[in-house]
């Protein structure tokens, strides 16, 4: 539990407050943020430091069985125990993080490794986007009893959003093992008349109904497919008006060169999400070296291993209990790799290119992306040009050729970084009295040096880090 605190002297960036780069106290007591110092408050001198509320994960993998089966498989550490997870978000600067899958036969499990995490807040997002007893509700025309289970299944697994990974398509994986991949949201799964887009229509009815702070958190189909960006619009295209997640937007940008190959289509997805401002998503960005793919999107995660596997690299494949499943790969990403370095370069130029910061978070869909003790060199790439060029120059070429990356000039400032980490994701996921300083929030904070000429060293290491009592987020329904 945080003490009471009188932080002084240390510039504040708070940007759902309207802070930017304003010395100011900051107090806290009883967990909260107040307006004055309580007696016998301790004193923190944050002179020539950067003061921030505490970083907000909406997009992870930490604890569920998938997570279990990437620590059996893995040749390193880019899959950490739940202590040592808590400890290096907590290195970071980070006090929420919200596990992003879970099949509710195994919500169990999550909470248990849950419960190792005591200095973040969490949270576990349930999948639902390819569960049978949804699915046979929806055919037979049953909307309110669909309804009424992804109620029960929320309540049931102590969840806090519903997700939906690469809707449809695992349960016609499951019939017709051949179909590994998606041409359309229309395709039936086979025998039913349910498509992925009648099941996303159904939750985001069902997240309004039930008035759930985070709504519809959407992995969609083709992830990470050259060309992708025209069944992600066409789906898109069915939810406008309403709100919903896009999870790792990063995958969902390319189109096809002449090859075959990947090239960027970010302007084409953020021309539709400028019209479309209720819409919010993260980012999904991509670092260099050791990953594991850890996804509920079995058909791909089979398609990766014909491609990938070998017997130095296992992958491990599982359905729970037919409401979804996961596979998951060791994976080391390249600059030498074509298809590698268009990804990061891509995901840099999304969110480059983004003119409203308030409608995306910061994040590597860790493990799958790198570990996300790698947010400190993505932010220096996003923050410093020649530090981003100097990276650019060294990878395969196709990065420069197939996105605009090279081109821009913009960096992001420290109120820019303090939205897509804080303040955004908080406000996505509906926390009210997260990702902000103003009184009555909860007591998170993250004091950093003064540093963004070296913004990777500054955010690299954090020199406090206090938080509020860690709850664990859950609706009740």
């Amino acid at each position: 539990m945080t003490d009471a605190l009188h932080i002084t002297g240390g510039k504040v960036y708070d940007p759902a407050n309207g802070i930017d780069d304003e010395v100011r106290d900051v107090f806290t007591d009883g967990g909260q943020i107040v307006g004055e110092a309580a007696a016998g408050a301790r004193v923190i001198d944050a002179a020539g430091c950067v003061i921030m509320p505490g970083g907000v994960e909406m997009h992870a993998h930490i604890a569920s069985a998938t997570v279990n089966a990437a620590r059996m498989v893995q040749k390193g550490d880019v899959v950490p125990s739940a202590p040592h997870t808590d400890e290096l978000y907590r290195s970071l600067g980070y006090t929420t993080a919200i596990e992003a899958a879970v099949a509710p036969a195994v919500a169990p499990q999550a909470h248990m490794q849950l419960d190792e995490m005591p200095n973040l807040t969490t949270g576990i997002l349930v999948l639902m986007g390819n569960h049978e007893t949804i699915i046979e509700r929806l055919d037979q025309g049953d909307r309110p009893g669909a309804i009424a289970l992804i109620a029960e299944l929320l309540d049931a697994t102590r969840g806090y959003g519903i997700k939906a990974v690469n809707p449809a398509a695992v349960a016609a994986w499951r019939r017709e093992a051949t179909r590994h991949h998606v041409d359309s949201v229309d395709d039936a799964i086979p025998n039913t008349t349910v498509t992925a887009r009648s099941l996303l229509e159904l939750f985001t009815e069902a997240q309004e109904q039930l008035n759930l702070p985070h709504p519809t958190h959407i992995h969609g189909p083709q992830l990470g497919e050259p060309g992708n960006v025209d069944i992600t619009l066409d789906m898109l295209g069915g939810l406008a008006g309403r709100r919903f997640h896009l999870a790792h937007l990063q995958y969902y940008c390319y189109g096809r060169t002449k090859r075959g190959g990947f090239r960027s289509e970010v302007d084409r997805l953020l021309n539709w999400l400028a019209d479309h401002p209720g819409a919010t998503a993260d980012l999904g960005l991509i670092a260099f070296g050791p990953a594991m793919t850890a996804t509920a999107d079995l058909p791909l995660e089979h398609a990766l291993y014909r491609h990938l596997g070998s017997p130095a690299r296992p992958a491990i494949f599982c359905d729970c209990e037919n409401e979804d499943g996961f596979g998951v790969m060791p994976l080391k990403r390249t600059m030498s790799n074509p298809a590698h370095a268009v990804q990061w370069a891509a995901g840099l130029e999304l969110a480059l290119k983004w003119d409203n910061p308030w409608q995306y978070a910061l994040s590597v869909d860790h493990p799958n992306g790198g570990s996300f003790l790698n947010y400190p060199s993505l932010i220096a790439a996003l923050m410093n040009k020649p530090y981003r060029d100097e990276e650019l120059a060294r990878l395969n070429k196709a990065a420069t050729r197939h996105t605009d990356l090279a081109s821009l000039t913009r960096e992001m400032s420290l109120s820019d970084i303090a939205t897509i980490t804080r303040a955004a994701p908080a406000k996505a996921l509906g926390l009210a009295n997260k990702g902000h300083l103003g009184i009555g929030a909860e007591a998170d904070i993250t004091i950093y040096d003064d540093n963004p000429a070296d913004p990777q060293r500054m955010f690299a290491s954090p020199r406090h880090v206090f938080s509020a009592p860690a709850p664990r987020l859950r609706i009740e329904c």
